[in-house]
């Protein structure tokens, strides 16, 4: 099981009594799916000091452009996100549902995001 999907069963689980069902889906996606929330997690938690990663600048996309493929200039929110999201998927296999669940609680789930 991935990380986005290991996410997506906690927070499910941590929101389904704390949220509307019409809301639960959103409340979700703000904790899975939007990359810059999670990234923000990651970046409070300095992950994003541990990531090797050179931004894509305008040079290297128009040159990618050229060659037909498509490059896109991610964020360091939108890297540590995903970062983010692979250490516990990481955490899930290595140490199991119990311990990735505590992890997701501790560090993802009870830092404040973004609700817009």
């Amino acid at each position: 099981m991935n990380g986005q999907k290991v996410l997506s069963l906690y927070a499910a689980e941590y929101l389904f009594n704390q949220v509307k069902p019409s809301e639960l889906y959103d409340r979700v996606y703000l904790y899975t799916k939007r990359s810059t929330n999670i990234g923000k997690i990651g970046i409070k938690m300095g992950l994003n000091k541990l990531l090797h990663w050179t931004p894509n600048n305008e040079s290297q996309i128009i040159e990618a452009e050229k060659d037909g493929h498509s490059l896109q200039g991610l964020g360091e929110e939108n890297v540590t996100g995903r970062a983010l999201q692979a250490l516990v998927g990481a955490i899930y296999h290595d140490q199991g549902a119990y311990a990735a669940k505590q992890f997701v609680h501790k560090y993802i789930l009870s830092a404040s995001i973004d609700l817009s």
